[in-house]
């Protein structure tokens, strides 16, 4: 229903199903289920004995339940598998302080590469003040981390990521705690992101603003971008919102730009000043951003302009909508709101020669087998990309543990990637009714037919993303030990 509650008509369908055990515990496992939860408890319960595809599915409808006891043992458990553990732990996380105490007791003798993601998603649900066991077993996870930071080589940002994620739960909200400020080098980002954190988990005094402001022009994008973002829930910020907004405008960074227009649209207060009046700097900056030549596959940049545009009721840009107003993706014309004769868009493409690519990256040796029938485009796509080395040198810029790993993105190497980049141009969707299992190949999309170079892996079978995203193929090597900012070092095509 419109609460993202599982109806009770719904609820009563699905358990009389003949396959109430399996394929009907994903519904409960994505939405929460009202006043079912003890038949959902009963039937999730059943399916935590069964190894099987739906286990993880159990284990998000108990937690969706509110129902975390049963969850607690099995993070630390290795009789179920990573994917299970993590699912178990982000619930725990959140919503069971006492547990999660526990469990991180628990773990703390154990940091490896096999329990990085439980640990990183144990701990971003920890927001209460930690118990005495809990803060020493902390503190030895950051002694643990760092020491392995200091020893890692290309994959010490790992370790500086957990040894921040510890620190940040120490700190309790304190950007000047000690073993905040020195849980890594200052100039990483991983030190950046759980300083930010930090600050806006609480009222920013006027006191530490110039240090919050150091951060909105850090030389990490992803830190710029979170700082914008965190603008509309601290009012005492304000005075400052209009020129952080303003130059994240002129910058004409593709996700800056996204990210800024983004706020202006959803709180445009953030850049009026006191008699109402559109800051001026900022009207500056919609103006710079407007004339910019975008590539055709900055799509989430131009929407996020036009909604700007509108929520401020700027003057419409002719240049601009000219340009956008036939754009392959039927959902970006629409934003234009007015009709234009527009030729049926065409795009580059010859028959793909290769479908095995390996990947070598700091976190070992990857795979990829394409499916040169049922995603020719993307194929050609990925072997033109590859054989341009297009992808080398790039990082795995978003990863969701237990769900999908995600790359290619080409600011990412010269930076930490925001998932904004691509290649110019984009390639329509090539949907086709193949279910995404784990390991299964997608092309990322900001919308029907914007896909351009970014891949993603997933997981775990993941029902969500079936007929949304083009399916290309399957994905082999250690996909689930890959960490957000390991680098891509070279993709060569294989016969």
């Amino acid at each position: 229903n419109r609460k993202s509650v599982l109806a009770t008509d719904t609820h009563a369908a699905l358990t009389a199903s003949p396959c109430a055990t399996h394929a009907a515990l994903y519904p409960y496992a994505r939405m929460k289920v009202g006043a079912n939860v003890p038949a959902a408890k009963s039937l999730a319960t059943r399916a935590l004995n069964e190894a099987s595809e739906s286990r993880i599915w159990a284990i998000a409808a108990l937690g969706q339940a509110g129902e975390t006891a049963p969850l607690a043992s099995i993070v630390t458990s290795t009789a179920y598998n990573t994917n299970e553990r993590i699912e178990a732990a982000k619930h725990v996380g959140e919503h069971a302080p006492a547990q999660a105490d526990d469990d991180l007791v628990g773990l703390s003798t154990e940091v490896s590469p096999k329990t990085f993601h439980i640990l990183t998603t144990l701990l971003r649900g920890k927001a209460h003040h930690p118990s005495k066991a809990a803060s020493r077993a902390l503190f030895a996870i950051v002694t643990q981390a760092k020491r392995l930071a200091e020893t890692s080589g290309k994959t010490a940002h790992r370790w500086q990521r957990l040894s921040c994620d510890a620190a940040q739960a120490l700190a309790q909200g304190d950007p000047e705690a000690a073993v905040l400020k020195q849980c890594a080098p200052n100039t990483t980002l991983a030190w950046s992101k759980a300083r930010l954190a930090a600050f806006l988990s609480r009222s920013v005094r006027p006191s530490r603003i110039p240090d919050f402001l150091a951060l909105c022009d850090s030389p990490h994008v992803v830190i710029r971008e979170d700082t914008i973002e965190g603008l509309a829930a601290h009012p005492e910020l304000a005075s400052i919102a209009p020129d952080v907004i303003a130059r994240a405008l002129q910058s004409k960074h593709v996700g800056l730009v996204a990210v800024a227009a983004a706020a202006i649209h959803r709180q445009p207060r953030l850049v009026l000043e006191a008699n109402g009046r559109l800051a001026p700097q900022v009207e500056a900056g919609m103006n710079a951003a407007l004339s910019h030549p975008w590539a055709s596959d900055a799509t989430e940049t131009a929407t996020a302009l036009l909604d700007a545009a509108t929520s401020l009721s700027l003057p419409s840009k002719p240049e601009f909508e000219a340009k956008w107003a036939c754009h392959p993706a039927e959902f970006v014309r629409a934003k234009i709101g007015r009709k234009k004769s527009c030729e049926s868009a065409s795009y580059p493409y010859r028959a793909p020669t290769k479908s095995h690519f390996r990947i070598r990256s700091t976190a070992g040796d990857l795979s990829l087998s394409l499916d040169t029938k049922r995603a020719p485009i993307a194929t050609a796509r990925f072997e033109e990309l590859a054989r341009t080395g297009f992808f080398d040198g790039t990082k795995v810029h978003r990863l969701v543990p237990g769900f999908v790993a995600q790359f290619g993105d080409p600011q990412s190497r010269e930076n930490d990637g925001d998932g904004y980049g691509g290649s110019g141009t984009t390639m329509p969707c090539e949907t086709s009714p193949i279910a995404f299992a784990a390991f299964d190949v997608g092309v990322a999309i900001a919308g029907r037919d914007t896909g351009s170079s970014q891949f993603f892996v997933t997981l775990a079978r993941t029902p969500r993303l079936d007929g949304a995203y083009s399916w290309i193929g399957k994905a082999t090597g250690p996909w689930d030990e890959v960490v957000e900012g390991d680098v891509i070092e070279s993709v060569t095509a294989e016969d």
